[in-house]
């Protein structure tokens, strides 16, 4: 390894790890519905850079900083992170691959003059073209493959649209990032501004969409964020002959909390009975306030013995909550469930194929059979009735 080599790669590496510093995410995290982290990372403006011009190990090792230090931001799914980390590694090797297998790491690396001629150039252009190529091509097919297995075919087909845009962006500056570096090593940083910029950019979009699909009351998905996810456990079990369960969920009484709490000491009813929802719940289940204190709650792979016992255990939960909420107009603090009458909760459940295949079909026979609930003395759990 020359001199050459090693300071443009600790100016690389520099520049790539003050991009990670100040694009790192303030905001509170929610849990993915998609399940996976395969979204664009904008570390590939250097790591293409790392591919082409520096030897393997360390580019893996830059990508191995910039992924740990991501993980300790986002605070994602050990799997879907090593995942999401294993496609990136393969696109570097791919890149790594074009450029040390053809005349272009010589010319990037300075190892031999730059062409001259105009077929020489257009023969550079070609190579960085194609390293471009391998790294999308290995990133998109890859991340294609991990999100089908978890998402449907819809789903898969819309994530790739939104992500690909991005990605051919993100490896242009990375190319052009590559070829600043082969020219001086400090042009390199001139790139830190963009690289920020873009992933600023990124995250501002990330924001604006979870906060449309996100109730900002609970952080629980809204309808909108709610159903097309929905419709992709339901199809995938489908598609697997597995039974989907549906719980349609009522607060009790929700009126008379209003009124001897007022509306905040109402809000921390139903923000205590959304933490309650995600406490009993598991990973994969998708949790929605459809409306008022009304929420909605999709099981995938569960049959309906499996969903009765989960909609007893958060009528449970429910029923023994314990917070202090204040009165209104006064300092005093009340004990829900101790100073005041327990809250509960009703739950209708239905399932498929038992009570419909399609997702508007289930939510209604919920909703039915949460009525039926509500009719026979609340705070109870029923199961919709079969061809009703």
């Amino acid at each position: 390894m020359n001199f050459s080599t090693v300071t443009s790669g600790t100016v690389l590496s520099a520049s790539a790890l003050a991009h990670a510093f100040f694009t790192r995410s303030r905001g509170a995290k929610r849990r993915a519905t998609d399940g996976n982290d395969q979204a664009v990372d904008q570390s590939a403006i250097w790591l293409i850079t790392a591919a082409a011009a520096l030897p393997v190990v360390w580019a893996l090792g830059l990508l191995l900083i910039l992924r740990s230090f991501r993980w300790r931001d986002i605070g994602a799914h050990p799997c879907a992170f090593a995942s999401a980390t294993s496609t990136t590694a393969v696109s570097v090797l791919a890149a790594h691959t074009v450029a040390a297998s053809t005349p272009l790491r010589d010319w990037l690396t300075r190892g031999s003059a730059w062409p001259d001629t105009t077929l020489g150039r257009f023969h550079l252009v070609a190579l960085l073209t194609a390293l471009g190529a391998a790294y999308f091509t290995a990133q998109a097919l890859l991340t294609r493959i991990v999100t089908a297995s978890t998402s449907s075919a819809r789903a898969t087909e819309t994530m790739m649209r939104s992500a690909h845009d991005l990605m051919v962006v993100t490896v242009l500056i990375g190319l052009a990032a590559t070829t600043a570096t082969a020219v001086s090593p400090l042009i390199t940083p001139a790139f830190i501004p963009i690289a920020i910029h873009l992933s600023r950019l990124v995250q501002t979009n990330r924001v604006l969409g979870d906060d449309a699909n996100h109730d900002p009351l609970m952080g629980l998905l809204n309808r909108r964020g709610f159903l097309p996810p929905a419709q992709e456990a339901l199809d995938r079990d489908a598609a697997a002959g597995r039974s989907t369960t549906i719980l349609f969920a009522d607060l009790d009484n929700f009126k008379r909390w209003n009124d001897d709490l007022g509306e905040l000491g109402g809000d921390e009813i139903l923000k205590a009975v959304a933490a309650t929802l995600e406490q009993e719940s598991r990973v994969d289940d998708l949790l929605c306030r459809w409306g008022g204190e009304e929420f909605v709650v999709v099981l995938p792979d569960t049959d309906l013995k499996q969903g009765l016992e989960v909609a007893d255990r958060i009528r449970r939960a429910v029923e023994h909550l314990d917070i202090l909420v204040q009165r209104p107009g006064s300092l005093e603090r009340l004990h829900i469930g101790r100073d005041t009458h327990p809250c509960t909760i009703s739950i209708g459940i239905a399932s498929s194929p038992a009570h419909g295949t399609r997702l508007d079909e289930l939510v209604e026979m919920a909703v039915r059979a949460k009525k039926a609930a509500k009719a026979g003395g609340r705070n109870r759990v029923t199961i919709a009735q079969e061809g009703a």
